[in-house]
């Protein structure tokens, strides 16, 4: 008898995504030694149990679109891939490897072994899990492969619910009317922005910067003081890096927000997707310095997290879902929602007491979004062991390239000037 799973709302709205280009997250996690790719295989297949849509493949329906179980295991989703001379280059085409999500499963791990070291590449499609989700992956897979390698007996991991009805169930129904009448105009306000990118459909680009511990943390130090947000911190230089780039002083910038915070404290270490956007609608003047740029951006995110009001597409397309057929779905989706030209997602802390593979040290880790084609682009942010670093996946040409190295370039110099504040 073949299992299927039911495609939940944060399922389709990600495969609607499709239209524009293929959603998707990647990460990195370069390691002191070699991995035992057979202990991991098996704690890969664990991990399935937990999240068994890794093992399926997805079927489109006009009703009723589901997940069909096909059985992969951890041995359909690693591969062992010798370094070339060149490393850098093996892992940009590692990066860019797609999912056929209809045919394959829905995780790719790479692991690229060099003489002395391994690194890990993880492909997942991002109709399983956001950001968020994927950290919590990270984590049941190192604690899998610990326990096997030790080898404990293990029971079965427990199915992780990815249904959107917990983030709505404390809300009274007088509660859910204010969410769905709420003034939330996301789809409204978010327009093109040309960055100048020529984008190259043969050419992925792969690039990513880090900011060192010591750097990091004046920079943390620096917002404590000044009373914000590490997250204000970075999201403040990148819209005034987009604002010099594009040469435009209005910038509208949709931020990432993790629903998690709504369900109830047991369910927030769940694997699925659960974001939606605040969005900061800044003007940026020439002479504006840094303090005055994020202190209205921290103006707005504060107003926003006050509110209920990001919830409202979510709410109405979960509505949606229980009525109409996929052709109509696709359809409301536009009208609710539209994939932001240009977006940050600062996917936040990695606990490095969670991941951590027995017997190995961890280089360097961080977690990429999907390739984007132009005129989309998207840089990602993820803080591990007191680094944070900046990533930007992209189809694009050699100059794009050029492009986006000097972006994220400028960004960590915007950074690096508040650094230097902070020791005077």
């Amino acid at each position: 008898m073949v299992t299927k799973y039911k495609a939940e709302v944060y399922d389709l709205m990600q495969y609607f995504h499709r239209a524009v280009f293929e959603p998707s997250l990647r990460s990195v996690i370069r390691l002191s030694g070699h991995i035992d790719e057979k202990v991991l295989s098996e704690a890969v297949t664990l991990s399935t149990d937990a999240i068994p849509m890794l093992r399926c493949c997805f079927s489109e329906a006009q009703r009723g679109s589901c997940w069909i179980d096909k059985g992969f295991t951890g041995q359909d989703m690693i591969s062992v891939v010798e370094a070339g001379p060149d490393y850098e280059q093996d892992k940009s085409r590692l990066l860019a490897t797609p999912l056929d999500i209809f045919h394959g499963p829905q995780l790719k791990i790479f692991i690229l072994r060099e003489k002395q070291a391994d690194t890990l590449i993880l492909i997942l499609n991002h109709m399983v899990s956001d950001g968020a989700g994927l950290k919590e992956y990270l984590y049941l897979l190192c604690d899998l492969y610990n326990k096997c390698l030790e080898g404990r007996s293990i029971p079965k991991p427990l199915f992780v619910s990815r249904s959107v009805s917990p983030l709505f169930a404390k809300f009274k129904l007088s509660a859910k009317m204010k969410i769905l009448w709420a003034k939330y105009d996301f789809a409204k306000l978010i327009k093109p922005v040309d960055l100048g990118l020529e984008g190259d459909k043969t050419y992925p680009i792969t690039a990513s910067l880090s900011i060192s511990p010591q750097e990091f943390s004046l920079l943390k130090a620096w917002a404590k003081n000044k009373g914000f947000s590490v997250n204000d911190v970075i999201f403040t230089a990148f819209v005034r890096v987009l604002s010099k780039q594009i040469g435009q002083k209005r910038v509208i910038v949709p931020c990432p927000v993790d629903l998690r915070k709504y369900l109830a404290e047991d369910q927030r270490k769940c694997i699925t997707n659960l974001t939606s956007h605040f969005i900061c609608d800044l003007q940026i003047e020439d002479h504006d310095s840094f303090t005055t740029t994020i202190a209205e951006v921290s103006r707005q995110m504060k107003e926003q997290k006050d509110s209920t009001a990001c919830l409202k597409p979510v709410l109405w397309f979960s509505l949606a879902c229980k009525l109409l057929p996929l052709s109509l779905l696709r359809k409301v989706f536009d009208k609710l929602f539209i994939i932001p030209f240009i977006s940050f997602s600062n996917l936040g802390l990695v606990d490095a007491g969670r991941l951590k593979f027995s017997g190995l040290d961890i280089v360097q880790m961080y977690i990429g979004g999907a390739l984007r084609y132009a005129p989309y682009f998207q840089v990602t942010a993820t803080s591990y062991q007191g680094a944070c670093t900046l990533a930007c996946n992209f189809y694009g040409s050699p100059g794009d390239k050029i492009k986006i190295d000097s972006f994220l370039s400028g960004l960590v110099e915007e950074l690096a000037r508040l650094s230097s504040q902070s020791l005077d």
